[in-house]
């Protein structure tokens, strides 16, 4: 790219959150007429890298040269005036407009809404000719296909002279037929020496449109490829950090443990998202869901948390087909989610956030008494959350690992005989991770059985007992999580991504 001038270096970025550090020394360069890719695992740190230049993550420490200055970028709006453009797969176009009244409804470069129709779009059909898209700029935005929206998407960035195209997911989200439109896209804006970033996960979705590739993994740029270096095979390696064997060979489907089973989906359905899954959870077990898309276990913990109703198949619990209604009713039966988001009541005191799931009702479908109530938050505090002068005080304590843990303990209070945690360790520290580990572990003495849903098979091995694989909503493999079976599934992780 010695031809092109460069327009975009970030080095040495470090984002916090809370107590969390999300970058670490990561880096990114971007020269105009380049279309460059950053592709990580789930959770990588590749929408935090991007929010340091569209505003969405300030950085907290690092280096960002925009243009041969040095900038900080704190907002969206900062970053659009600075010509940097942020594209999500959700569209940001609003629904009751036209494509023109869209393109040019901007507070960038209007004041107040347009209504000089014909001027309008007059504009809309210049910036829509110059990108040889054959829309009306008359069509009502609802209309639109997907790649269509995305078009009108960069028709505002180059009405706000965009030198600077960030794409977040949104190549993965295009039909195979839209595919070779978007190429022809990607070349007129080449050929305005706008620069393109592509961020995704699917490394087959990227590689055929960029010219370079840069890797994150646990939050560092850990590679750059230029296009001749481009291998499946040593970008899931920088991706997971361990090399691939040539020999993938799968490891064999485990025999479940001879128990009783506690809970089952049977060829369950939801939306287009889950497609016949099947797998059981056996009692006194900790099962991994390795959610190598991340849809599917959302999808997952939603059915369980009562929230969402499946399209179809059962949800069985000890061999009962039942119905979900709710998260009291999950209770109810015996299920208590801790889900990703933590879902936390910040007008509650710590002890009210953890007992709430008690309050209403026990194993034996009777009412806590307030005795009980403080008898229960205490034990819970003092074996999950130790005793500070903080946490006596009734605070929430500030701090990601603090609400997980408050949120697990909330479940705990519940009396669950399943309990279901959704990626655990999300923003979690990585020194602090183990911690999580331990308490999870910490089920089996009480003898809870537990559903580990996670994007990270290095989490999963960690904790649990079987591993199920579930990819584009169907179950691929299921391992028993042993030290011979270790490598065989590290490789096996690495084929997936391979596939996505």
């Amino acid at each position: 790219m010695d031809r092109f001038h460069e327009i975009l270096r970030m080095e040495q970025i470090v984002t916090d959150s809370k107590e969390t550090r999300i970058l670490d020394n990561a880096k990114l360069n971007l020269f105009e007429g380049e279309v460059a890719g950053l592709v990580g695992v789930n959770y990588s740190g590749k929408t935090t890298l991007t929010g340091a230049v569209t505003g969405l993550f300030p950085c907290t420490a690092g280096k960002i040269i925009y243009l041969e200055n040095p900038i900080r970028i704190t907002s969206i709006e900062q970053a659009r005036k600075l010509g940097i453009y942020y594209i999500q797969p959700v569209s940001s176009l609003i629904a009751g407009l036209t494509v023109a009244e869209n393109i040019l409804l901007t507070p960038e470069k209007n004041k107040g809404i347009l209504t000089r129709r014909k001027h309008t779009n007059q504009k809309a059909r210049e910036l829509l000719d110059a990108l040889g898209v054959d829309i009306s700029e008359e069509a009502a935005v609802e209309t639109l296909s997907h790649y269509n929206r995305i078009v009108v998407e960069v028709c505002k960035a180059l009405l706000n002279d965009a030198r600077i195209i960030i794409m977040d997911n949104v190549v993965s989200a295009l039909s195979q037929h839209s595919l070779g439109r978007f190429q022809k896209l990607l070349e007129l804006l080449r050929a305005r020496n706008t620069g393109i970033l592509l961020v995704e996960a699917r490394i087959k979705k990227l590689t055929p449109f960029c010219d370079r590739l840069f890797i994150l993994r646990e939050g560092r740029t850990v590679g750059v490829l230029k296009r001749e270096e481009f291998d499946d095979g040593k970008i899931v390696s920088l991706m997971i950090g361990y090399a691939l064997s040539d020999d993938e060979e799968a490891a064999a489907e485990a025999e479940s443990p001879a128990t009783q089973k506690l809970l089952e989906l049977r060829k369950v359905r939801y939306r287009d998202t889950l497609k016949n899954i099947s797998f059981a959870i056996y009692r006194n077990e900790i099962l991994g869901v390795l959610n190598v898309n991340k849809h599917s276990g959302k999808a997952i913990e939603q059915l369980l948390l009562g929230i969402a109703q499946p399209d179809g198949g059962s949800i069985l619990i000890e061999g009962a087909s039942v119905r979900l209604d709710g998260p009291h009713d999950a209770l109810a039966r015996g299920i208590a989610v801790v889900p990703e988001d933590d879902l936390l009541l910040p007008d509650f005191s710590l002890g009210d956030n953890i007992v709430l799931s008690a309050a209403k009702t026990t194993s034996r479908g009777v009412l806590l008494n307030m005795s009980e109530l403080r008898y229960l938050k205490d034990e819970l505090i003092s074996q999950y959350m130790g005793q500070d002068e903080l946490l006596n005080g009734e605070l929430i304590p500030d701090g990601w690992l603090y609400q997980k843990k408050m949120s697990f303990c909330r479940a705990l209070a519940a009396s669950p005989k399943l309990m279901v945690l959704s990626n655990p360790t999300q923003r979690i520290d990585f020194l602090s991770r183990q911690v999580i580990f331990e308490d999870i572990l910490s089920l089996k003495k009480q003898r809870i059985t537990a559903l580990v849903i996670s994007t990270s098979v290095n989490e999963l091995m960690d904790v649990c007992d079987r591993i199920v694989v579930v990819q584009n909503g169907q179950v691929l493999d299921t391992f028993v999580v042993c030290d011979e079976q270790l490598e065989k599934i590290r490789m096996k992780y690495g084929s997936y991504l391979k596939d996505l």
